[in-house]
């Protein structure tokens, strides 16, 4: 019964969907903590952001913003109101869209990411047949 009722007070929403979009983004409650420890500069470990999941740990304002862009959402979607409100479709497209851009935003880097690793396997390559060329043309003389 308390769970209905922690799942329904602002804390408990708040808690599922801290849970919900940590999930989301395949992020371990390890890596969130770590993140959170050290946005904020002080030690937060796995078994309290466990308990903050719960509805078991309070959670100052600090943790919870710097919780929503550790998640890349906005607070309010933290803390928003229920899906059973007038504005439900709104917000989940809403939704939606966040999450499109979070995916964009982690595909861009990825982009990126192999970007730079192509560059280097070309320099690497360039060094390669640099070296072996220059052993050929030693070896022709």
């Amino acid at each position: 019964m308390r769970g209905i009722a922690v799942e329904r007070s602002p804390e408990g929403s708040f808690a599922a969907r801290l849970r919900e979009e940590r999930r989301r983004r395949g992020l371990s409650q390890a890596e969130v903590a770590e993140r959170l420890s050290a946005r904020l500069e002080v030690t937060i470990d796995k078994s309290a952001l466990a308990r903050m999941e719960r509805g078991e740990r309070s959670i100052r304002l600090n943790e919870a913003v710097a919780l929503a862009e550790i998640l890349q959402v906005t607070l309010l979607r933290l803390v928003g109101e229920s899906g059973d409100g007038p504005n439900a479709r709104v917000r989940r497209a809403l939704d939606e869209l966040e999450n499109a851009e979070v995916l964009l935003r982690a595909a861009t880097e990825e982009v990126e990411r192999r970007g730079a690793q192509v560059e280097e396997a070309r320099a690497r390559l360039a060094e390669v047949e640099n070296r072996e060329l220059a052993e050929d043309l030693r070896a022709e003389q």
